[in-house]
């Protein structure tokens, strides 16, 4: 004011101006945020949206797989099988059909543990989960598979004891 003129950087005061709008914009933004809140029911804060179901994105290709695996699992059951009776009539040796025996027991039930985690995801706040196929499905196909495990498991142990292959193993 003493006549010269001061050296303010137009960057400067533009700075200013948008600190100055931006918290005017902010203030305005918050108080239709908050009425629109109230009155609109469709808003994202309402309670009622937070019960809706947001659709899963790899649903398919999780029961996809799923399936895959209980067709696998199926498969090596019904190999399992045929190597057992093949055991029985004396066409494979008892320790060779023991030992891939026990190997493809061990892959039923890895396929069968991955269907039942590929059919079921667990929340995120983890208050439980959802199955990706109906309940009673899914444990009607991991029965079937336990049961077939089972089977091969009792026919193994018969065989194992009737033809004494303990002897063999010592």
């Amino acid at each position: 004011m003493n006549g010269k003129a001061q050296n303010v950087s137009p960057q400067r005061e533009n700075q200013n101006l948008m600190i100055d709008f931006s918290s005017i914009i902010d203030e305005n933004q918050t108080q239709t945020n908050s009425s629109n809140r109230h009155n609109n029911p469709n808003h994202q804060n309402n309670r009622n949206s937070q019960h809706q179901k947001k659709p899963y994105k790899y649903k398919d290709l999780r029961v996809s797989l799923a399936f895959i695996m209980f067709s696998l699992s199926l498969v090596l059951s019904a190999i399992c099988g045929i190597v057992l009776y093949m055991t029985i009539k004396t066409t494979v040796t008892y320790m060779m059909g023991f030992l891939v025996s026990i190997l493809m027991i061990i892959g039923i039930y890895w396929f069968n543990t991955f269907f039942d985690q590929l059919t079921y995801r667990e929340k995120p706040d983890h208050s439980g989960g959802v199955t990706l196929i109906k309940r009673k499905t899914r444990r009607v196909m991991s029965d079937i598979i336990y049961f077939l495990n089972i089977i091969l498991l009792v026919g193994w142990s018969i065989v194992f004891v009737k033809f004494q292959l303990w002897t063999q193993f010592v």
